[in-house]
């Protein structure tokens, strides 16, 4: 999902469909280039875009290629992507920059430069590599983590937490799963450290991740998820849970948000992934039926109760953003 000044993209990764809508939330185009040449995708992994120029960059992990289009959907060039690097994330850093995050597992066969330093500038012309983050890993955390029973293997577990970089505005938040530390990496380059977590995730057994969901001018939530297996083989989950830091008072407390227009349950901070939205800003998605099923209960008010009243249990999503005065 990418958000610009007035325009929406939203893609669906499976079936290939691009939406583009306005700020009013009419559709301005859509269009679907899933396939096999050279000038359709295989499967979108990613998105970034560029509002000035008016293209949208579409990463192709199968096919290690980004593809940029036109809003309307003409493709009009593609790159490869670094040898090596398993480009997972791209953002719209600025004019001429993607921002790329390189995912790392242990039998993929990433190269000594890919796995120190992940987070690389390319070039939105060609893709050629023109530097990369002043952030080096002495050891990564693979997105797949061994399972033992009795001192063996048993199977393998994907992390979902993935490494949840997301962008706030024109700052990017990079919380890598195998950082201890959480950076904000400013327009111009700067790169500065937020928070540093301990004990060291590299300490910690069960693992423990730490990921940024939002941050805003004043506020960072987070998500901490302790990854037992063994408690997940049991109970099909692992515990996990919210903190939020406040910047002013310099504290951490585990909150409780609720939305005005449905008070009778907790409202969760947790962003889709790859999320590129305005500061001080929040976007999730509300199940249409479960939406339907709350307005039959008398439990929405508000703006929400508005929406679900034209709603079917079988439409799309609604897209609620939340705005942090």
């Amino acid at each position: 999902m990418y958000f610009a000044d007035s325009l929406l993209a939203i893609i669906n990764q499976n079936r290939g469909d691009v939406f583009v809508f306005n700020k009013n939330g009419k559709i301005r185009t859509q269009f679907n280039h899933k396939g096999k040449s050279g000038l359709e995708y295989i499967r979108i992994t990613s998105i970034a875009f560029d509002e000035k120029r008016e293209e949208l960059f579409i990463l192709d992990l199968q096919k290690n290629t980004i593809l940029v289009y036109s809003l309307e959907g003409l493709f009009k060039r593609s790159f490869r992507t670094p040898p090596k690097s398993f480009i997972k994330e791209i953002y719209h850093f600025d004019d001429s920059i993607l921002l790329c995050y390189s995912e790392y597992r242990e039998d993929w066969g990433l190269d000594e430069i890919n796995q120190k330093m992940p987070y690389i500038y390319l070039s939105k012309e060609d893709g050629q590599v023109l530097s990369r983050v002043e952030i080096s890993f002495l050891k990564r955390i693979s997105d797949r983590i061994p399972i033992y029973e009795d001192g063996k293997m048993v199977g393998m577990m994907t992390l979902s937490t993935g490494g949840r970089n997301c962008k706030f505005g024109r700052e990017f938040v990079i919380s890598d799963k195998s950082s201890d530390t959480i950076y904000s990496l400013l327009p111009n380059k700067n790169l500065l450290p937020m928070l540093v977590r301990t004990p060291s995730v590299h300490h910690t057994n069960p693992l423990i991740t730490l990921t940024v969901n939002l941050k805003t001018d004043r506020f960072l939530f987070l998500t901490i998820a302790v990854l037992d297996f063994n408690m997940a083989k049991n109970t099909k989950s692992y515990p996990v849970y919210g903190l939020v830091y406040d910047f002013q008072n310099r504290q951490i407390y585990r909150p409780v948000i609720r939305n005005a227009d449905n008070p009778s349950r907790e409202t969760n901070i947790s962003p889709l992934f790859n999320v590129d939205v305005p500061q001080n800003t929040s976007a999730q998605l509300i199940d249409s039926d479960r939406l339907v099923e709350l307005l039959g209960e008398g439990k929405l008010y508000g703006n929400l109760k508005q929406v679900a009243q034209a709603l079917e249990e079988e439409d799309n999503p609604v897209l609620m953003l939340i705005k942090f005065k």
